[in-house]
């Protein structure tokens, strides 16, 4: 049995995938496998799949399936790992040759459930690679190869954490009974958020171990199923964490500023005026099930997370006698954005 599982959830990306395979054949670990889930590519990315697993047939291992979306592949690769550690390598990314040897070594010294490591973030396939930490340094600092107790205080800091695939191994056991919706993307991080919550011990490094290429989409109708997708990923993660125990106040604020982010996104993103009022709605509804964790929510939100004006839309969101008219506002808003952008 290999130690380490490497996840690659493929949808068309035939233009990707041998930069991502190639990449890992050069890895320095030996005790790994390659699990490619073709996720009902209509493109030739079984054939590229195919080509590899000929190549190296003790490394590569397929399975094919129905379209089911991100989070389907990623389900149907963890059931199907027979390893005690995962990772997930998106096929447009790449993992550096001794990516996958040193998060191993790591969960292995420290007997850690959860191994973050930094990246290298590139734009498409040919821009500049830019450091990143993977963590937001402007609240918090990490701190490299110290193990972090469930129980401490400082374990608060990792939700800070970029929830994204890249550089991350995941002990098996604690992610088996997660949940993620179909024809969705997102499932990265309600791996990554469930994971910190189940989690005893975590440990982080800022060595860049993999290479993120971040991509746009193009198609208006792609980026809006995008957006809509979003939203209902973080729905499912709340119910998810909701019967768990013990779930700090810190993930509660986690999704708050999420629910932030997601109102700006909209805000910015090119798509129909109609579309972005379904957006909202959907969003509304997300937001009511953060009232509830409002205290929570409160207590682990600092000075550096919001500004002052943003905390007192916080509190107006979360009265129940002036919810509607705040958020008709900040619908409203999103849509005077479009507006004046269409009269540019």
């Amino acid at each position: 049995m290999t130690d380490v599982t490497v996840i690659v959830p493929v949808y068309n990306g035939e233009n990707y995938l041998r930069g991502c395979f190639d990449a890992l054949l050069k890895q320095d670990c030996r005790s790994f496998e390659v699990l490619v889930v073709n996720d009902g590519s209509t493109d030739h990315s079984q054939i590229v799949i195919d080509e590899y697993l000929r190549k190296a047939p003790s490394l590569f291992r397929c399975i094919r399936k129905a379209n089911g979306g991100y989070g389907s592949a990623i389900r149907t690769g963890v059931r199907a790992c027979h390893s005690d550690y995962f990772m997930i390598c998106d096929a447009d990314d790449m993992i550096e040759p001794r990516g996958v040897s040193t998060l191993l070594s790591m969960a292995r010294m420290s007997g850690a459930d959860i191994v973050v490591g930094a990246r290298m973030d590139q734009q498409g396939m040919s821009g500049s690679l830019i450091y990143d930490p993977c963590y937001d340094k402007k609240r918090v600092s990490l701190k490299c190869a110290d193990v972090y107790h469930r129980e401490d205080e400082d374990y608060r800091d990792l939700f800070l954490i970029d929830p994204r695939s890249q550089s991350k191994l995941y002990r098996r056991k604690i992610t088996e009974a997660f949940r993620y919706p179909s024809k969705v993307g997102y499932a990265d991080h309600i791996l990554f958020y469930l994971s910190l919550l189940k989690a005893e011990k975590v440990i982080y490094t800022d060595a860049p171990l993999s290479v993120y290429r971040a991509r746009q989409l193009e198609n208006a109708d792609d980026r809006c199923a995008q957006l809509s997708g979003h939203i209902l990923a973080y729905k499912r993660m709340l119910t998810q964490a909701e019967n768990m125990s013990h779930v700090p106040d810190r993930f509660y604020g986690m999704m708050y500023l999420m629910f932030n982010e997601m109102t700006d996104a909209i805000a910015k993103e090119e798509i129909p005026a109609e579309e972005k009022k379904n957006l909202m709605r959907s969003l509304k509804q997300y937001l009511l099930r953060l009232v509830p964790h409002a205290r929570a929510i409160r207590s682990s939100l600092g000075e550096g997370d919001q500004t002052l004006s943003e905390r007192i839309r916080m509190e107006a969101l979360f009265v129940k006698a002036s919810r509607n008219a705040v958020y008709a506002i900040v619908a409203g808003s999103v849509a005077s954005d479009k507006k004046e952008k269409e009269e540019e």
